[in-house]
């Protein structure tokens, strides 16, 4: 038998479980066992950025199946998920003239299901993305774990060790029919 509980705010913790046995036939106390189960398994639910395109699509994968079923992907907003660009060796602060808004950007979910979460993102100035040959990095922070981030395996959360992600991010480029044209002929060329 297996046991799995989770508070009101689908936290994780430890829970002491009592079972007692009564033998039906004497209604009387057998034995009693005292089962103590953290939330979080040996198999903890953990996610990686494993891919950001120069047009701002960003996978993100999880090691377990996700319990997606009973929100919008709409709910996946600002206050559940936040992005931001870190500048490479800081040369936002270098260049007294640098405008920091030009790493502003914008998201939202394309895709939620499985085992995989996809997000659009559109940056206010793609060429100010990466200019240095040391890449810029885009932090992703789960700011609200319970509902969206739930191990449908385990029922556990995302693991806390897994709630900031990072990935380098490639110079991007503005998302025009153009240049996307130019992009899918200059890879089968």
């Amino acid at each position: 038998m297996k046991v799995t509980l989770l508070d009101d705010l689908y936290e994780e913790a430890y829970y002491g479980i009592i079972l007692t046995i009564i033998e039906e036939e004497l209604e009387e106390e057998v034995e009693e066992y005292i089962v103590e189960e953290e939330i979080r398994e040996a198999n903890p639910c953990t996610a990686k950025i494993v891919s950001v395109d120069q047009f701002g699509q960003l996978t993100v994968e999880f090691n377990h199946e996700m319990l997606t079923s009973g929100f919008n992907l709409t709910e996946l907003n600002e206050e559940v998920l936040d992005l931001y660009v870190k500048p490479a060796k800081d040369y936002h602060l270098e260049d007294f003239n640098f405008n920091l808004s030009q790493l502003n950007l914008t998201w939202q979910a394309d895709s939620y299901g499985g085992k995989t979460l996809k997000l659009n993102i559109s940056f206010f100035d793609p060429i100010s993305i990466s200019p240095l040959p040391e890449q810029d990095m885009l932090i992703l922070h789960v700011r609200q774990p319970a509902p969206y981030f739930l191990s449908k395996e385990t029922m556990g959360l995302l693991s806390e060790d897994h709630r900031t992600l990072q990935i380098k991010l490639r110079k991007q480029m503005r998302d025009t029919v153009g240049i996307r044209q130019f992009e899918s002929g200059a890879m089968t060329s």
